[in-house]
C-alpha cells in the first residue's frame, strides 16, 4: 500500500479515535500513534509530542478528506461548531491556508461556504491548496550568501 505518514493531529483520545472508526469504515487502512512522554525531573514530563497522530498512505489522502466532508455533511454540523459564526471570506481564509487549520475544520469550511452561498469547486479548492504548499515549500528555505 505504502509507506503510513501523518494524515492529521489530535490533542484529545476520543478525536482521535473517531477519526481512526470513520477512515476504517472507509476502507482506508490507518495506524493510530500515542503520545510519547518521557519523564522530566524539572517539567514534570516531556513536551515533544503530546499529540495522537493518525498515519495514512499518501495515496489514500484525498478519500479520507472525503470520508471526513461525507460525514460532516451526514451528520450536520452542530449549532456551537466555531466555524458557524464565519463569513464566506474567513471559510475562504480557511480554505486558502489549510496548515493552520485541522482536515476536520476544513471540510467544515468548506461545507458552510457552499452553504453560505460561497461558490468554489474541489478542482479549484486542490488548486488554493497546491499554491500553499508551494508558498510552504519555499519558505523553508534558509538564505546563505556563502552557498549561493
Amino acid at each position: 500500500m505504502g509507506e503510513m505518514i501523518g494524515f492529521e493531529k489530535f490533542l484529545l483520545q476520543e478525536d482521535a479515535e473517531y477519526s481512526q472508526q470513520l477512515l476504517h469504515q472507509n476502507k482506508i487502512k490507518v495506524e493510530l500513534e500515542t503520545p510519547k512522554t518521557q519523564f522530566d525531573a524539572i517539567v514534570g514530563h516531556s513536551r515533544d509530542n503530546d499529540f495522537f497522530i493518525a498515519k495514512i498512505a499518501v495515496q489514500c489522502f484525498d478519500a479520507a478528506v472525503q470520508a471526513i466532508e461525507k460525514d460532516l455533511q451526514e451528520k450536520g454540523i452542530p449549532a456551537d461548531y466555531k466555524l458557524m459564526e464565519m463569513d464566506i471570506n474567513e471559510l475562504m481564509e480557511i480554505l486558502e491556508h489549510p496548515d493552520q487549520w485541522s482536515r476536520f475544520d476544513c471540510a467544515g469550511a468548506n461545507i458552510l461556504l457552499k452553504r453560505k452561498g460561497g461558490v468554489i469547486s474541489d478542482k479549484e479548492i486542490k488548486a488554493i491548496t497546491a499554491s500553499r504548499e508551494q508558498y510552504l515549500k519555499s519558505q523553508r528555505t534558509i538564505p546563505n550568501q556563502n552557498f549561493a
